[in-house]
């Protein structure tokens, strides 16, 4: 197994389109989108949509899409990346969502941040499709949980995290989250 990282943030923050970039530019690296893959991998155990089903029902589908993706990754041997979230304000503020075991097996996390209106301002693009919440306290609320639940995860796996300025280009960000990995990789060594 190679290099396992976690880039969390807000919806919104701009994650995917940074991480869509940074695929193209760097072939030899593997970018999981965790959330794409839950739902696929729902739809063909479930036959139905992971966001019609009972917060009990999610949870237990991401069990086992953590083990299935843990079996994937330890497979690859170079960096893999995955877009995730931490939190869903919907299923309640604070509550992690992800199971301990992919947790546990992420090296380092990348929190993209940024500030509200810039969240807004991205959700207002990309909300015909994701129908992403454009209450600024919803934006707060997940800006904070995403946080407080990375200080808490980072602490309880002895993981290193990284926050990134996500404000700038998804260029820009692309390459910030490149400079994270690559000081990963110099600490390893």
């Amino acid at each position: 197994m190679g290099i396992v990282v976690g880039v969390v943030g807000p919806r919104g923050v701009g994650k995917t389109t940074a991480l869509d970039l940074l695929g193209e530019e760097h072939i030899d690296i593997k970018i999981v989108y965790y959330s794409k893959e839950l739902v696929q991998y729902c739809l063909s155990i479930e036959g139905a949509s992971f966001f019609s089903l009972s917060i009990e029902d999610k949870d237990r589908i991401r069990e086992g899409f953590a083990a299935h993706l843990i079996q994937k990754i330890k497979l690859i041997s170079g960096i893999v990346i995955i877009d995730m979230h931490i939190t869903d304000i919907r299923e309640g503020h604070g509550k992690t969502i992800q199971p301990s075991s992919i947790l546990e097996l992420i090296q380092m996390y990348i929190l993209l941040d940024a500030p509200r209106n810039i969240i807004y301002a991205r959700r207002l693009l990309g909300d015909v499709v994701k129908k992403r919440s454009l209450n600024l306290k919803d934006i707060d609320s997940e800006i904070e949980n995403e946080s407080k639940s990375l200080t808490r995860i980072s602490s309880q796996f002895g993981q290193p995290y990284f926050v990134v300025d996500a404000i700038g280009s998804p260029n820009n960000i692309a390459q910030a989250i490149m400079n994270s990995i690559a000081e990963l990789i110099r600490e390893r060594v």
